[in-house]
């Protein structure tokens, strides 16, 4: 699969030292090759981690071009590769750290793709944010969820509807 993004999201995406290029294919399972001079990226793998590395790319140059909608929240729900967990404002920051510091650890140590989408209107409504965790491993989902669960309220509340593929 091949994307083509735009200019100045290669170094974006590739990170120091190619970090976030490496983080993206430990999760999603992908092997990415990015044509920095094409403003192009090749997505190689099997049709699951190609979609979960697609996705991947696609939320985090929406996050960094400060988009409004990040995602399909029924439609990442309905995966079997990620978790929703509806949190209130005091568990979104505990979550966040100081400028998404703990958040940034919490998706580094695990490989776990974390993030929260924008307010939906049931999240207005009910004053809570929805943490998205994704990854393709359930090991590193687990530990992820345990992780969340031990610097939230939610404890052993997490939600354990939809399992991570391996």
């Amino acid at each position: 699969k091949e994307l083509h993004i735009g200019e100045g999201m290669v170094g974006y995406l590739l990170g120091r030292h190619a970090s976030t290029k490496q983080w993206i294919e430990r999760v999603s399972g992908a092997y990415l090759v990015i044509k920095t001079r094409r403003l192009m990226i090749e997505i190689h793998g099997s049709k699951s981690d190609v979609e979960r590395g697609e996705l991947m790319i696609d939320i985090l140059l929406r996050q960094k071009s400060c988009s409004p909608k990040l995602v399909d929240v029924p439609a990442m729900a309905a995966r079997k590769d990620t978790r929703l967990i509806h949190m209130d404002e005091l568990e979104t920051h505990r979550i966040l750290g100081v400028r998404g510091q703990t958040l940034r650890r919490l998706q580094m140590q695990n490989n776990v793709f974390m993030f929260f989408d924008t307010l939906s209107l049931m999240d207005r409504r009910q004053n809570t944010r929805t943490l998205i965790l994704l990854t393709k491993r359930k090991r590193n989902m687990k530990r992820a969820l345990d992780e969340v669960g031990k610097l939230t309220r939610i404890g052993r509340r997490v939600p354990q509807t939809k399992a991570a593929q391996t």
